[in-house]
């Protein structure tokens, strides 16, 4: 076996020739166009299309880029994957040929630095039943993905640049949304009406009530009744503002629970427990959010996803006089 620690992208090219690979399993935090990219991409052409890639790709950071996953896609199939406890930082390569099984194990994510001019190392061990099975099994939990990674792909922009200014709200429905966001926006105001009568707002069976409360985004006072009307409130105008934010949140410890998402989710069925996807709402950017929940704890989601995105909560007035009384952390 070898220890490998330069030019890994030649070594990539030899190895896929030499040993007439036909099948390839890429267990990476990050993905990127580069050599070894094309590397893959050429291999593919010599065997007249015979070669099977299989990825799973981190996302932390949006370092995995859309036109590494979109290569990679016309090679295989693509899963992104999130970390059990933290981020995926797994660096895992297996490629099986008529001329033997081998993995490469080791520091090198699969992207044009990490093969071409990084300081890394890879070493080189034959594929053993165990190591097989831990990626079949990881692939197998993180199931099909239809449609998340050209979704990535569109949200996505570089890292540390923010999406901001995004003006069409437009839904896969046809329907737009009611929250006017202004994307210089950096504090969410939620207000107690005090002494001036609130807005009506539905009440359900024809009737109209008095709102609980009034969030202040933008410039729109947008109201609500409960703590579980205003959380989808400000989880989506906060989506608006910036078209990772949710991506964010589903990375986030505080939305999730035993590694499993635990209050937002692509779809319906990816929220963990059956409580948790029996009770949640389809909001209008398509997204689930699960309500299951006290009251006190989806005040603290609010606080958190404020935080996630950046931008600072303030109250004015009485706001939160009973639900504080639940030891709602708040910063201010």
């Amino acid at each position: 076996m070898r220890v490998l620690t330069d030019g890994l992208d030649e070594e990539l090219t030899k190895l896929l020739k030499n040993k007439q690979v036909s099948k390839v399993d890429i267990a990476t935090a990050w993905a990127t166009e580069g050599d070894a990219l094309v590397a893959l991409e050429e291999h593919k052409k010599r065997r007249k299309g015979k070669l099977t890639v299989r990825t799973m790709a981190g996302f932390d950071g949006y370092h995995t880029t859309p036109g590494a996953l979109r290569r990679l896609s016309k090679l295989g199939e693509v899963r992104l994957v999130e970390g059990d406890k933290g981020m995926f930082h797994v660096k895992v390569y297996l490629f099986a040929g008529s001329r033997g099984s081998f993995a490469w194990i080791g520091s090198a994510n699969f992207t044009g630095k990490g093969f071409a001019s990084n300081e890394e190392l890879l070493y080189e061990t034959r594929v053993t039943a165990k190591l097989q099975e831990w990626f079949d099994r990881r692939w197998a939990k993180i199931g099909v993905q239809p449609d998340q990674p050209e979704r990535y792909c569109e949200n996505w922009d570089a890292p540390g640049v923010p999406m901001r200014g995004v003006t069409d709200d437009r839904e896969e429905d046809g329907r737009s949304s009611d929250l006017d966001v202004n994307d210089e926006a950096e504090v969410i105001v939620f207000v107690q009406e005090g002494p001036r009568p609130p807005p009506l707002v539905d009440g359900g069976k024809g009737k109209r009530k008095p709102a609980h409360g009034v969030v202040r985004i933008g410039g729109r006072r947008l109201p609500y009744r409960s703590a579980q009307e205003c959380l989808p409130i400000v989880m989506e105008a906060l989506q608006q503002r910036d078209p990772r934010f949710l991506w964010r949140c589903v990375g986030n410890p505080r939305f999730r629970k035993n590694g499993e998402s635990r209050y937002i989710a692509r779809s319906q069925s990816a929220l963990g427990s059956e409580n948790f996807s029996k009770y949640a709402t389809k909001m209008n950017n398509g997204w689930w959010l699960s309500t299951k929940t006290q009251t006190r704890e989806k005040w603290n989601l609010i606080i958190a996803a404020a935080d996630i995105a950046g931008v600072e909560v303030k109250v004015d007035g009485e706001m939160w006089q009973a639900e504080r009384r639940g030891n709602v952390k708040v910063g201010f």
